[in-house]
C-alpha cells in the first residue's frame, strides 16, 4: 500500500468530500475514489459511507477508529522522510555561481542549474545575476563561489592577464569565442553560414551606451574591436546606443521589428531562437575568452562546474577562436 493512498484517505476524512479532497491534493476525483477503494480492500473494511442520493460522506464506526491510526502512520513516515532529507542535505555542498546579465539569459541559467542538479545532486547549486563592477568584491567577500564571464581582446594587442586575474582571484579559462552578428531572420544575409564585415556596410547596430563612452585604446575592447573591424572593411557603422540595463531585454525585439543588428559573443546554447539569426564574421580583429573566476575554495565542486559549463556553452572544442 502506497503512503499517498493513506494521505488521500486522510484528506477525505478531513473534508468529508471526495471532490473537495481532489481539489486540495490536487488530483482527479476518480483517483481519490480509487485510492480509498484500495485502502478499504486491503484493510478488509469500509472507512466511509457515501449516500447515493445526497452524495454526502461519513465515517463508518471502523473508520472513526482507523483514521487516528492512519494519521499516526502518515506522520511517522513524514518524520522518517524528513530525517533522511536532513541527513542528505547535511552532506550537500553549497555552490553559488554569479553570471553577467545579457549574454546569459534565463533559459541558459535554468539549463545550467538543472544540468548541475542531474549530474551532481550532492551540490546545492544556485545562480544569480551580478554586474562586472561588483563581482570581484563579492568573490573576495565569500558571497560567490565563482563568477562566469568573458574578457574581450584585440588581436593586435597583447593579452593583459592581469585584467582577468585580480589579486586573490583565480581565472579558469573555458573556451574562446569569435564575434557573431545578430540580424533579422528575413535579412538577405541571414541564410549565409558566415559573413564579412564589408557586407555589413549601411546597417544600423545596437551597442550599449556605456561601451561607446570610451573608444580609445583604454576603452571597452568589445566596442573597439567591432569599430576597428568595420573601419578595416572600409566604413563607419551607424550606431544606436541603448542603456546597458535594458539592452538585453529589448535588443532582439529591435532586431525583429526595426531590422537592427548587434555584435555579440553569445554561443549557440545562449541564443533565444526565433527572433534573430546569428552569423559568425570572417577575420574579426577581436575575440573573447570565457572564464570562471574563483578564489580557490571548493576545488572539487569548481571542477564539476567547469566541466558542466564548458560542455553546455562552448560552440566548439576548448580553445577554438
Amino acid at each position: 500500500m502506497e503512503i499517498q493512498y493513506l494521505e488521500t484517505v486522510l484528506a477525505v476524512a478531513q473534508y468529508l468530500s471526495f471532490s473537495r479532497a481532489a481539489e486540495e491534493i490536487p488530483c482527479a476525483q476518480s483517483s481519490v475514489s480509487r485510492h480509498v477503494g484500495i485502502v478499504e480492500n486491503e484493510l478488509g473494511a469500509k472507512i466511509f459511507t457515501r449516500s447515493s442520493k445526497t452524495g454526502s460522506v461519513a465515517l463508518t464506526g471502523y473508520g472513526t477508529q482507523a483514521i487516528p491510526l492512519i494519521r499516526e502512520i502518515v506522520d511517522k513516515y513524514a518524520a522518517l522522510r524528513d530525517s533522511a532529507y536532513k541527513a542528505v542535505s547535511a552532506k550537500r555542498i553549497s555552490y553559488r555561481l554569479g553570471i553577467l546579465r545579457g549574454p546569459f539569459n534565463s533559459k541558459i541559467r535554468g539549463t545550467i542549474v538543472s544540468e548541475m542538479f542531474l549530474r551532481h545532486p550532492d551540490i546545492f547549486f544556485t545562480v544569480r545575476e551580478v554586474s562586472r563592477a561588483a563581482h570581484v568584491d563579492m568573490l573576495l567577500r565569500g558571497q560567490l563561489d565563482a563568477m562566469l564571464l568573458y574578457y574581450t581582446y584585440i588581436k593586435d594587442e597583447p593579452e593583459r592577464s592581469s585584467a582577468a586575474t585580480p589579486p586573490g582571484i583565480l581565472c579558469h579559462e573555458l573556451f574562446s569565442q569569435g564575434p557573431h552578428i545578430a540580424m533579422p531572420l528575413h535579412h538577405p544575409l541571414a541564410a549565409r553560414e558566415r559573413i564579412s564585415f564589408r557586407e555589413l556596410e549601411g546597417e544600423t547596430f545596437l551597442l550599449p551606451y556605456g561601451s561607446m563612452e570610451k573608444t580609445g585604446r583604454g576603452g571597452d575592447p568589445s566596442c573597439r574591436g567591432f569599430l576597428q573591424s568595420c573601419e578595416q572593411a572600409g566604413f563607419i557603422p551607424v550606431i544606436e546606443t541603448l542603456s546597458g540595463e535594458t539592452m538585453a531585454d529589448i535588443r532582439d525585439t529591435l532586431v525583429e521589428v526595426q531590422g537592427r543588428m548587434y555584435p555579440t559573443f553569445q554561443t549557440k546554447a545562449m541564443r533565444d531562437g526565433g527572433k534573430a539569426a546569428f552569423l559568425p564574421v570572417e577575420e574579426p580583429l577581436y575575440y573573447a575568452k570565457y572564464c570562471l573566476l574563483t578564489t580557490g575554495t571548493k576545488p572539487q565542486a569548481t571542477q564539476h562546474v567547469l566541466d558542466c559549463v564548458r560542455e553546455l556553452l562552448a560552440d566548439g572544442p576548448p580553445g577554438c577562436a
